[in-house]
């Protein structure tokens, strides 16, 4: 993360932790980027502006590094989200003065409609903060990408019929865990601009899934537990 040009100025500075026993480095050694693409939102909100719009002295929010995932950005055995969540906060705080967080991760199942999950509980109990002055924790909604259902196939055959977004309202694609919490601001994904490669739409006549300013085609949504708005 430290390494990508564009937010180092908001890397240098907040003092970075790992919660993974016995993984002391805060650097994402996989591939997939997830630490660095979470910070960049968190730093910038988007590369669009900031590559194609640049203003000059244009500030980067500080942004301090909490890390749970491996480096294949999975989240792993030995850390437990509910012991980790209140210490994560209590250390950012401690040290970085931090309030609120980027909680971009997910279990890889929907939520139980039945009950609060204890990684739901935990993110509203850390967000009360015992009635003190609290946390604002922006979870994700979590992601379609076949890995949990729907499964790929169905989600291109809904892509026809009934097409996008209506497909987004499918109970297979509410909420993932613990996207339900209720202290907590649950936020999904949307197109700020759309577009297809040149080449797909010259040859393949290949046009975007859904347009701009429109929820993401791989986004899930609400309503949470109990019938809450996510």
């Amino acid at each position: 993360i430290p390494e990508q040009p564009l937010i180092r100025q908001a890397l240098n500075g907040p003092v970075h932790r790992s919660f993974i026993p016995g993984t002391p480095s805060v650097i994402d050694g996989g591939g997939e980027g997830h630490g660095t693409a979470t910070a960049s939102v968190a730093a910038m909100g988007g590369l669009r502006r900031k590559l194609l719009e640049p203003v000059a002295g244009d500030q980067v929010l500080p942004v301090a590094v909490a890390r749970v995932l491996d480096d294949n950005s999975a989240l792993p055995e030995s850390v437990n989200m509910k012991s980790a969540l209140p210490e994560i906060a209590s250390q950012m705080r401690l040290q970085n003065r931090a309030r609120v967080f980027n909680h971009s991760l997910a279990s890889r199942a929907p939520f139980n409609r039945q009950r609060m999950s204890v990684w739901a509980e935990a993110l509203d109990r850390t967000a009360y903060d015992n009635g003190g002055a609290g946390y604002l924790f922006i979870v994700a909604t979590g992601n379609i990408d076949g890995g949990v259902s729907p499964s790929t196939t169905e989600l291109e055959g809904w892509l026809t019929r009934p097409g996008h977004p209506r497909y987004l309202t499918n109970e297979k694609c509410r909420l993932r865990n613990p996207a339900q919490a209720i202290n907590v601001l649950t936020v999904g994904a949307y197109v700020p601009r759309a577009g297809a490669p040149f080449a797909q739409r010259q040859n393949f006549n290949r046009r975007p899934v859904a347009p701009s300013g429109a929820p993401s085609p791989f986004t899930r949504t609400g309503p949470g537990y109990l019938g809450a708005i996510k």
